[in-house]
């Protein structure tokens, strides 16, 4: 049911898990979200082959870009 992304496309995710209820998910401001998690600290998924995380947290890789970079650059 994802709209907007393919699959084999390349993506990375951001690991902050929001709410996307509260005042803060509201004005945009994910990173304030008193109920968000990160993956990794608050839920596992992190060592994992695969993980699922809402569409929302993903952004493109372009093909041509080393995906180590884009991975860190998530952080």
């Amino acid at each position: 049911a994802v709209r907007d992304w393919r699959v084999g496309q390349w993506v990375t995710a951001n690991p902050l898990i929001w709410c996307d209820q509260c005042r803060a998910c509201r004005r945009g401001e994910q990173n304030r979200c008193r109920r968000g998690h990160l993956l990794g600290e608050h839920l596992p998924g992190v060592c994992a082959e695969y993980v699922t995380v809402p569409a929302r947290n993903l952004v493109e890789i372009p093909t041509s870009y080393d995906p180590r970079l884009a991975a860190a650059a998530s952080l």
